[in-house]
């Protein structure tokens, strides 16, 4: 019987960049839960131990990963055990108190994934995800005051950006539909989305970033695709102020 045992994917590089990032995520998990009125599950010694647990499961067997697959439904197994019966106690409504939430088990399985995710992903992948977990768990506060003071119209205008750019402009044909021009489809959706995110980020700026920011951003980085286009949304927000403050001006 072969030994399933990939002796290629025991980089010693790998596993120390591993034991760094589940320290790195474990630290900033003590950090953010440190005054919580009941320590949730994880932590600086269990997110390396889950980390290990993770690569060590997937090298045993790394053409199906049953062993891999088989720790993972255990821990999920753990992790539910715990949420629910922390719902179950409705202990406090707050998440500090209540341990955690569903950020902690998410966390520890994050942990647990970063095993085989350094093993063979690219190292900025790993270190990526370590650190925009951590980013997002330190910023919960904020992520929470900025979600509530954006209002409900400015979520559906993003939507329908992202309709733009990110449904139709796929779909368009990048070839010429007529033999008089060679413009195709998709270039001119191309250039009104470009206009459209230029607006769309001139507005957002000028309404989040200090006095006189929005500008200068909607100027330097729209003008890094067109001066044109820049030159006529810049041109239509400075009329639609002007056309704004008239009235006020003669009250």
């Amino acid at each position: 019987m072969s030994n399933p045992f990939d002796p290629t994917l025991l980089d010693p590089k790998r596993l120390l960049l591993l034991l760094g990032l589940a320290l790195f995520l474990g630290l900033a998990y003590e950090g953010f839960y440190h005054t919580a009125a009941r320590k949730p599950p994880g932590g600086i010694r269990t997110f390396p131990l889950l980390a290990l647990l993770g690569a060590g499961l997937y090298l045993i067997e790394p053409k199906q990963a049953l062993a891999f697959i088989a720790g993972l439904l255990v821990i999920g197994l753990w992790l539910f055990s715990y949420y629910r019966a922390l719902v179950g106690e409705r202990v406090s409504t707050s998440e500090d108190e209540a341990g955690g939430g569903l950020v902690a088990p998410v966390c520890n399985l994050l942990a647990y994934l970063l095993g085989p995710a350094t093993l063979l992903a690219p190292s900025w992948f790993s270190v990526g995800l370590a650190v925009a977990a951590v980013l997002l768990v330190g910023a919960r506060e904020r992520l929470h005051a900025f979600a509530y003071r954006v209002p409900g119209r400015e979520i559906f205008t993003l939507g329908q950006f992202l309709i733009l750019c990110g449904i139709v402009l796929p779909l368009l044909p990048n070839q010429p539909v007529t033999s008089w021009t060679a413009i195709t489809p998709y270039q001119v959706w191309l250039a009104l989305v470009a206009v459209s995110a230029l607006s769309y980020g001139s507005y957002l700026a000028q309404r989040y970033l200090p006095l006189g920011g929005g500008i200068t951003f909607a100027s330097v980085f729209g003008g890094l695709y067109s001066s044109t286009a820049t030159t006529v949304v810049l041109s239509r927000r400075l009329h639609g102020a002007e056309s704004a403050a008239l009235p006020e001006m003669r009250a």
